[in-house]
């Protein structure tokens, strides 16, 4: 059995791929699979997860962007321009490279109710990296941190890609 890929969408090395097949049909491979077979409930829990988002083609799950723009997992959904500009400055005066790194912006969870930025490294273990540091009227911190739960995604996504053996190959347009 061939799955055909009717989009496949690609920018900035992230990239969405549209299955073409009917989510019902998708839905009865998955449940196939011997994956399914292994562990019925977590499978049909991450389903219930992805399964929208997998065939979703709204302008922001077309996209790279910030809040309402677009997906990305570098910054919280709660990030505009202006925090990705302010988090930019605090990060080339802190000389800190931002190759690995996610963004968690806290409203209000600083100091005096200030927003808090949570620059966090990749990292198995969790640890802060320096002292909080106040930039452009925020609170910034950076942690190196558990993406042990980020890992756990990557995994599921995988499984979910692993089928009974009937379906081996996806021809890409």
């Amino acid at each position: 059995m061939s799955v055909n890929v009717s989009c496949f969408l690609q920018g900035f090395g992230d990239s969405k791929i549209v299955p073409d097949i009917l989510p019902e049909r998708l839905e009865t491979i998955i449940q196939g699979s011997k994956a399914w077979a292994e562990d019925k409930t977590g499978m049909a829990e991450l389903w219930s997860l992805v399964k929208e988002k997998v065939f979703s083609l709204d302008d922001r799950a077309k996209q790279l962007g910030l809040g309402s723009k677009g997906v990305t997992t570098y910054f919280t959904p709660n990030c505009s321009e202006q925090d990705a500009q302010k988090v930019t400055k605090f990060m080339n005066q802190a000389n800190v490279e931002g190759y690995i790194t996610r963004v968690i912006k806290k409203d209000k969870g600083g100091e005096d109710g200030r927003d808090l930025y949570e620059i966090r490294h990749a990292a198995v273990d969790s640890s802060v990296r320096g002292n909080r540091a106040t930039f452009e009227g925020a609170d910034f911190v950076i942690t190196a941190g558990k993406f042990l739960t980020n890992f756990r995604k990557k995994i599921v996504m995988l499984k979910l890609c692993i089928f009974s053996g009937q379906a081996t190959t996806a021809n890409y347009c």
